[in-house]
């Protein structure tokens, strides 16, 4: 792994119950949405299940943010990518998209329970957290704010990770956060209690991505695809996709290939890394 990406092993005696061949490691690199032992907890019921169809250890890898991990997803770094859609243009010819989450990936706007901030006008004049600009929640709420806030009458203020937004928020650090409700679902009844989603249109984004390796044989391709669909039939697939609001697995369809390449521009901005050069 290259410096600021890492692996975070947890319980491998699992190998030992489930594979053939405890040497081999498949890498599931998560996007870096959480904080590493989140990842890891959140994802450990789907981890598990891949590395008893697979036959061997399946270990979490994240990277230190959005921007090294675009770089792993270019180098390679992964067999099994489990990504926000607008990095997936530029993992053409890495790797391939297997399957989506059905549930639509739409922006919240998380504010206090007891906030004044009841309609789209009253983030005038506030404090606005956004996630790591590289994210697509970052770019995403740079085009609905130039939208519906063109005057611009606001502060804007980065926070690593969205549940770190969506903490601020609650300790009434910040007046409003930019976030996924997905994220938001995921976050604890303290922090669920001292916040709220405020209502506003729906505002689609491209879904989340699992993609496999382009290098893995064919035959563990078809694993992973089938693994996946296999999980969320599970009481752990059940009880996981009840708690990330992500509901279940589906194909990945040609309006969500087009959706990726919305914001492949400010990827490249942001990046300094060029599809073309890829």
């Amino acid at each position: 792994m290259r410096a600021g990406s890492f692996a975070l092993l947890l319980c491998a005696a699992i190998s030992c119950a489930f594979c053939a061949a405890p040497e081999k490691v498949i890498k599931l690199g998560i996007v870096p949405f959480n904080s590493p032992a989140a990842l890891v907890k959140t994802h450990r019921p789907l981890r598990d299940f891949l590395a008893q169809r697979l036959g061997c250890d399946v270990a979490i890898f994240t990277s230190v943010d959005h921007t090294q991990f675009l770089r792993d997803i270019v180098n390679g770094e992964f067999d099994i990518l489990l990504t926000t859609g607008h990095f997936i243009p530029f993992s053409k010819g890495i790797y391939t998209p297997v399957a989506a989450y059905k549930s639509n990936m739409e922006i919240a706007i998380v504010v206090g329970k007891n906030s004044s901030i009841n309609k789209i006008s009253d983030l005038n004049d506030k404090l606005i957290g956004l996630p790591d600009r590289l994210s697509l929640y970052y770019i995403a709420a740079l085009h609905w704010l130039k939208k519906n806030l063109p005057e611009g009458r606001y502060q804007i203020s980065e926070f690593p990770l969205h549940m770190a937004g969506i903490i601020a928020v609650s300790n009434r650090q910040l007046d409003a956060v930019f976030t996924a409700k997905q994220v938001f679902m995921q976050s604890s009844e303290e922090i669920k209690g001292k916040t709220r989603v405020l209502d506003i249109p729906a505002y689609i984004l491209p879904p989340i991505i699992y993609a496999t390796s382009d290098n893995l044989d064919a035959e563990t391709i078809k694993k992973v695809r089938e693994a996946l669909f296999e999980f969320e039939k599970t009481d752990e697939g059940k009880e996981f996709f009840l708690k990330t609001g992500y509901i279940g697995f589906r194909k990945i369809t040609q309006k969500d290939i087009d959706s990726m390449n919305t914001y492949t521009q400010e990827v490249e901005e942001l990046s300094g890394i060029k599809i073309e050069d890829i």
